[in-house]
């Protein structure tokens, strides 16, 4: 790996750092070292997804790009570092003929597919288009005639007989909240997906795309049936919200009954739950699709009645502290300011920062065009504004570096160090304030949740009952699954 490139994903993982708070990663241990493969996912965020497969994937991912971004001189050297394959798209070729044009595109995608047959993975979309459902958009078959081609590639080149065949491997992308600062995302890499024996096949060398179209069909299929299960996909917004909502009620019941109350839970283990429900909902529906629908409409009552009251399902139980760490956090911030620590490094960041985060948010609105572009735009705009906003401010006080002395306590003697000083404040002020208003967020809900337990004790009790009772439904309907499977 060279030089350029590792100092690309070094910079990208840094970027996405700074964007999320957490990027956990499951699932390394399926992925194969003695082969190459595809990565298949849906697409929710822009470059993000892209971004984050590559920085998170053990092993080297190869792209595809339009060719005119290897063409501009400093991103085409680094695409070109990255292995990038030009991909021709037929609004690119107008001069050509129509049977031009797909041999120029078909020659781009075949050094793709080389590069799977050599031993490397290729990151594809299936959908063709990123989205903001729930659901997955209707799957391409791209993805299923990209992998043959890889095959029957393998097969004609191969130097040594029984290489094994590339993978597809599905990957799930959860985001937290993907257009919101400092959020968490999980990436999941699922077991390679098990060919049934008619579609585990070399394609010969004379097949044509023509000879492949039912079983690329077939295996496009097949895919979108293991895609719908590694992202939770849902029919609809509502029903997403009743699956998340059940899994936070077989949590809190759960944690209640074992007397772990007031321990939340991670984003991992939140995502997790969902996947269980889902695969629950998914059984019921074909087992007993009566008691899901009595569930869900269950389910809907109780998730409206606790939405009214503005409350989650472990406040029934406990109001969430006052003193978790980011609360002390802000506790601490507020005692600071009486020694003259935080005022400086608060109004330093604020001063600094403020700008950078407006020119993000007015960029965010003049070139998104839908919510699943906003965490693109802003980490775009944010890597430039931000250092901008640094550099300039450390360069500012360098230049105003003998005023600063003679009016701000505490300064350095040399110019140069007042710059770098005032430079670092601005990153550290920036970090403060996100953690301040965090802290201020965290205390506000932790004082509106202890009000409306107050005055709504009634509620309160019935809602706890309800609770335990869909508890106790979601676990007896698995029971009853788990039976069903027994004894098929």
């Amino acid at each position: 790996m060279s030089l350029l490139r590792d100092n690309v994903l070094l910079t990208l993982r840094l970027v996405l750092g700074s964007f999320f708070r957490s990027i956990r990663v499951q699932g390394l241990e399926n992925v194969p070292q003695d082969r190459g493969g595809i990565l298949v996912s849906w697409h929710v965020s822009g470059v993000i997804d892209p971004a984050l497969m590559v920085n998170t994937f053990p092993r080297e991912v190869v792209f595809g790009a339009r060719h005119g971004l290897l063409k501009i001189p400093l991103i085409g050297k680094v695409l070109r570092e990255m292995d990038t394959v030009p991909i021709y798209r037929a609004e690119d070729l107008k001069n050509l003929s129509p049977e031009q044009r797909r041999e120029q595109n078909a020659g781009s995608l075949d050094a793709l597919a080389q590069a799977v047959a050599k031993g490397k993975f290729a990151a594809l979309f299936p959908e063709g288009e990123t989205h903001d459902n729930p659901y997955l958009s209707p799957i391409k078959s791209g993805a299923a005639r990209f992998y043959y081609r890889a095959r029957q590639l393998q097969g004609i080149h191969s130097e040594t007989e029984g290489d094994p065949s590339p993978v597809i491997l599905p990957v799930g992308l959860f985001y937290d909240n993907k257009t919101l600062w400092r959020s968490d995302v999980l990436v999941v890499f699922h077991p390679p997906i098990e060919l049934p024996e008619h579609l585990d096949f070399d394609p010969p060398p004379q097949a044509t795309t023509e000879d492949l179209i039912e079983p690329a069909r077939e295996l496009r299929d097949l895919i979108e049936t293991h895609l719908n299960a590694s992202v939770h996909a849902t029919e609809s917004w509502d029903l997403h919200r009743l699956m998340q909502r059940s899994a936070s009620v077989v949590r809190a019941e759960r944690d209640k009954r074992a007397g772990l109350v007031g321990q939340p839970a991670s984003f991992q283990e939140r995502v997790e739950g969902a996947g269980r429900i889902w695969e629950g909902h998914r059984a019921l529906s074909d087992h007993d699709p009566k008691a899901l629908e009595v569930l869900l409409t269950r389910m809907e009552r109780y998730d409206t009645d606790l939405v009214a009251l503005g409350l989650e399902d472990g406040d029934l139980d406990q109001a969430p502290g006052l003193f978790s760490p980011s609360m002390v956090f802000l506790l601490l911030l507020q005692l600071a300011g009486l020694v003259l620590v935080m005022p400086p490094l608060l109004i330093i960041g604020l001063v600094v920062n403020w700008p950078a985060t407006m020119i993000g948010w007015a960029a965010t609105k003049r070139f998104s065009r839908s919510p699943r572009d906003d965490a693109t735009v802003k980490i775009m705009v944010g890597t430039l504004t931000y250092p901008l906003s640094w550099v300039g401010a450390g360069l500012g006080a360098w230049r105003f570096a003998g005023w600063m002395q003679g009016h701000v306590d505490g300064m350095p003697d040399t110019a140069w160090l007042v710059g770098l000083l005032v430079g670092a404040l601005s990153v550290l002020g920036g970090m403060a304030m996100l953690r301040y208003l965090r802290g201020l967020r965290e205390t506000w809900r932790s004082l509106r949740v202890r009000l409306t337990r107050a005055r709504a004790k009634v509620a309160l009790a019935r809602l706890k009952v309800e609770r335990a009772e869909l508890y106790d439904l979601l676990m007896l309907a698995q029971e009853r699954i788990a039976l069903k499977d027994e004894m098929h």
